[in-house]
């Protein structure tokens, strides 16, 4: 079997996110997605049989300067933040999105020999995505009320920007490319311990690769004295989850020992499992838009020394270091976080009622677990 599915949505220029701009400062959203997928079953012998797929996902959504805003000359220039007009110059929180392609390929073969029945496979998953974080790269010049230019719209007249006014801008990449893989085997045995009764046994690996581990500087020592009162720019990667094994026991009973329960017409079913995942990758953007993977530097104006704000505000922006602050704050992760896990557990009754009618009651429960709580 095979199937394709294709789809690509664009809006042009962006109204909800971005409605406030002013002509040749546009913004776009949008991008394709599309699913390829092809399975093929084979039957070796009538107790053998394999099962192999494949499969591709891609979707990429992006917030981005329309094409006429990239040709602005005025697109790479501060944007002018006030209360005077809505926006001058291009949206500082934009381009973001996320772009990502998932390769998967999934084999099982199943195989019945006596009471036994017994399933077995693998799953590869191998995840390239690439992510925009919205960065104030070009840098934001906020112009206020007071000084001598009193009105925000005085202030900017006199390039000057106000008791209060600032001027910031981020240093570093506003990509990431947070690749990675997520894979398994596992196995199951379905033993039938008699007519009744079947038991169903099973166990699962999984493995995936930390996403942080793509930035510069991917977590923190909690426990190190360099982390808490040393350079804050300093390496700490995170080990892969080796360990990631998750058990699957469950049996399904259908009683025929002649009672009313036991007519055949009834069957209990119960089960357990531990299900892994992998870390959600807005975190590794959020990191990659924090100290120490970018630095960001403000500049502000003392009002005994200049009443009236910065001078020369349009000039202001190169002067602003691009090197990381030792006491910034950080957004990051710790070094010795583990893959969440959630425990299932369920457990059904089924009856067939007179009028060929079915009532099925079923109580199903988890809990899930995050990595600090395995520390």
């Amino acid at each position: 079997t095979a199937r394709y599915l294709h789809d690509r949505s664009s809006l042009t220029p962006d109204f909800f996110n971005n409605g406030t701009s002013l002509p040749g400062f546009d913004s776009m959203q949008g991008g394709p997605s599309e699913l390829g997928q092809g399975a093929w079953t084979h039957i070796f012998s009538q107790n053998l049989l394999n099962e192999f797929r494949v499969a591709e996902t891609r979707i990429s959504f992006l917030f981005a300067p329309t094409a006429s805003a990239l040709a602005n000359p005025l697109y790479t220039a501060p944007q002018i933040s006030t209360t005077f007009i809505t926006e001058l110059g291009f949206n500082q929180s934009f381009p973001q999105g996320r772009s990502q392609d998932m390769y998967q390929f999934q084999d099982t073969i199943s195989m019945t020999h006596g009471r036994h029945t017994v399933r077995a496979g693998a799953d590869i998953g191998r995840r390239l995505e690439s992510d925009l974080n919205s960065l104030n790269l070009h840098g934001v010049l906020a112009f206020t009320t007071g000084g001598t230019g009193v009105s925000p719209i005085g202030n900017f007249l006199l390039n000057q920007l106000g008791p209060s006014g600032t001027a910031t801008r981020s240093f570093g990449s506003s990509r990431v490319d947070p690749h990675s893989w997520r894979s398994g085997i596992f196995a199951q045995d379905d033993v039938k311990l008699s007519p009744e009764f079947t038991a169903n046994l099973g166990i699962r690996w999984d493995f995936f690769t930390n996403p942080d581990n793509s930035l510069p500087y991917p977590a923190i020592d909690p426990s190190s004295p360099t982390t808490l009162y040393g350079p804050i720019n300093t390496v700490f990667k995170i080990p892969d989850n080796k360990h990631s094994f998750a058990p699957r026991v469950g049996f399904a009973y259908a009683p025929h020992n002649g009672t009313w329960f036991g007519d055949g017409k009834s069957v209990i079913r119960a089960g357990f499992g531990i299900f892994f995942d992998s870390e959600f990758t807005n975190i590794t953007v959020n990191n990659a838009g924090s100290a120490p993977n970018i630095a960001a530097g403000t500049l502000t104006a003392s009002k005994t020394t200049a009443p009236n704000g910065l001078p020369n505000a349009t000039g202001l922006i190169p002067q602003i270091s691009p090197n990381v602050n030792p006491l910034s704050s950080v957004t990051s992760v710790v070094n010795n976080m583990s893959n969440p896990y959630t425990p299932e557990w369920n457990l059904t009754i089924e009856r067939e009622l007179p009028g060929q009618i079915g009532l099925s009651v079923t109580y199903a429960g988890a809990r899930g677990l995050r990595s600090e709580e395995r520390r």
